[in-house]
């Protein structure tokens, strides 16, 4: 790997590490969900700073440009989360059309006592 793209990687997980722990900090990003993304930031600023264990493991999975090696495990990453906010999403969807029945369930039997007190009190 070449010294300007660990530079690059280096920098750019950095960068993100920063900008994770600024969201969490300013409570825009849950802690809860903040751990993949923590995580990506040390694995690839951990294959970033050790062009050594890229050379090693590059040939073992049949990866000629170790370089490649960073960014499919970026993109691996990338794909779990992507997974896990998926199912997240499909959770809260599930429970919120859940509550939108028992809403609309609530206001319907609220309508028909207001039609039985009005027609009682006239």
């Amino acid at each position: 790997m070449t010294l300007k793209i660990g530079i690059l990687a280096v920098i750019f997980s950095l960068g993100l590490l920063i900008f994770i722990l600024f969201l969490i900090r300013t409570k825009r990003l849950s802690v809860k969900y903040s751990i993949l993304w923590l995580a990506t930031c040390i694995v690839i600023m951990g294959l970033s700073c050790s062009p050594y264990i890229l050379n090693s493991i590059a040939p073992i999975i049949g990866i000629q440009y170790p370089p490649s090696l960073l960014f499919l495990a970026t993109f691996l990453f990338l794909l779990i989360i992507v997974l896990h906010f998926s199912v997240v999403i499909s959770t809260i969807f599930d429970t919120m059309k859940g509550l939108i029945q028992k809403v609309s369930i609530m206001n319907y039997k609220l309508e028909e006592l207001e039609k039985k007190i009005n027609s009682l009190s006239k």
